[in-house]
This record gives structure tokens, sequence and C-alpha cells, in this order.
């Protein structure tokens, strides 16, 4: 069908066809397809899906106000899938670094979101969440789960040289692996095996 067509079809009283119109019409970058959804994400009234399908759909042309949307949803948001679709849609988003950084800081967050928040810290501004990893793996009341996530992005994607003459990482992740849990031990073995 012709783009007329999918977006009468993105309309219609029938939720599957609606989704399925603006899934392809989504893929194709169309501007009605786009508007549509964040004005479904303001307002829930003009909503044609699901807020994290709107969300997931946004992702295949991210922009500006699609980031907007995204950042109010992650501070008030209408479902967690919503607000997780939120944070997945930032992560390609250079600007919500902060975002990542403060979620990730944030021990009363789900561990799920903080883990989410490594990951597109990690992939947006790879410094600052080296830096982040450094600090979570000196916090003796951080979870094993977080901490193991940070000792393996500080092994694989760490400034060799630098880590290799921090005298103070190298003393703790060597007591990490003589006192942590399995999967912190595993951890710590494998950074010491390559520093």
């Amino acid at each position: 069908p012709d783009l007329a067509t999918l977006r009468k079809v993105a309309t219609d009283n029938n939720p599957e066809l609606r989704e399925n119109a603006l899934g392809i019409l989504a893929r194709n970058k169309d501007g009605f397809a786009q508007q549509k959804l964040i004005e479904g994400l303001k307002d829930p009234e003009k909503a044609l899906v699901q807020p994290e399908t709107a969300l997931q759909l946004l992702s295949y042309d991210p922009h500006a106000d699609a980031y907007a949307t995204a950042r109010r949803i992650i501070s008030e948001p209408p479902s967690e899938d919503a607000r997780r679709e939120a944070l997945r849609l930032l992560a390609a988003d250079p600007k919500s670094a902060p975002v990542f950084e403060k979620l990730l800081r944030d021990k009363s967050e789900k561990r799920e979101v903080r883990q989410l928040s490594a990951s597109a810290l990690q992939g947006i501004n790879p410094e600052k969440f080296q830096r982040q990893a450094r600090e979570l793996l000196f916090d003796p009341s951080e979870y094993d789960d977080i901490q193991a996530t940070s000792l393996t992005a500080i092994t694989n994607f760490g400034d060799a040289e630098k880590i290799a003459n921090d005298e103070p990482l190298l003393k703790r992740v060597e007591s990490m692996r003589a006192g942590a849990k399995p999967k912190l031990k595993q951890g710590a073995r494998r950074f010491l095996s390559r520093y």
C-alpha cells in the first residue's frame, strides 16, 4: 500500500491494523507517524498505540522531539514498560548522558534500570562511564551485579595504561578476587590476568 493508505489505516479503529500501519510508516521514517506517536505520548487521549509501543516505533528515527518526550516519560512514566522503552530510546542520544549517570548512581532505582543505564552510558559517553564504574567498584554497599558490570566494562573498555598504574583499583580488584561472590571473583580474575 502507498503512504496515504497507510496513514489512513494508522488512524483506523482496528488496533492491530493501526499498530501495523504505524510500524511500517515508522520504519520508513514517515513524519506523519512520528507526529501522531509523539502526540499520543504527550496526550494519552490522542494515543493510537500503547506508550511503550509508540516509543519502540519512534526508535526507528529518533529526533529531538522524541528525545524530549522520552525524558519526560522517564520522570513521569505511564508504566514501567514505557519507562524502560524511553530509556532504550535515549540510549542513542549523547545529550542524555547525565540522565543515565544519575540513574546508574541511584540505588533506589531497579537494578534493570541501572544496568540499562550502565550500557547506555558506556555507549554514549565511555569516559564518563569508566569513571562511574570505578567509583561503583569502591562502594562496599553496591550490588554485586552492578559491580560485576562495572568490572567487566573497565576490563574490556578501560584505558590499559591508566588502569595498570591505578594502584588503589588493582588492590580493590585483588580483594574482590579473594572475598567476593562467584560472579565478582570470576570478573576479578579476568581483570587481574589482563592487568
